[in-house]
């Protein structure tokens, strides 16, 4: 038997194919589980926060778009960079 042989050329196919469907299903079934988890998190998070997680996610910009803000402002006192 040698790989030119087509029953055995077929055999090492399908049982590549066989490998690539189960990581294909392992790979999912990770991503699920990690979507599922993500969530829940999110779920826990909202109910032990005082203000609330989903309330306060509006606000997630605030603090960045203050201090681009403020060094904006304050850019005429930089020293030159050359």
């Amino acid at each position: 038997m040698t790989l030119a042989d087509p029953d055995r050329r077929s055999g090492i196919q399908d049982g590549y194919l066989a490998l690539v469907a189960r990581r294909r299903l392992y790979g999912g079934l990770t991503l699920l589980i990690f979507v599922l988890l993500m969530s829940s998190g999110f779920v826990i998070a909202d109910g032990r926060n005082a203000g609330g997680f989903w309330s306060g996610l509006s606000q997630l910009g605030d603090f960045p778009a203050g201090v681009i803000s403020e060094a904006w402002e304050k850019r005429p006192n930089c020293p030159p960079i050359c």
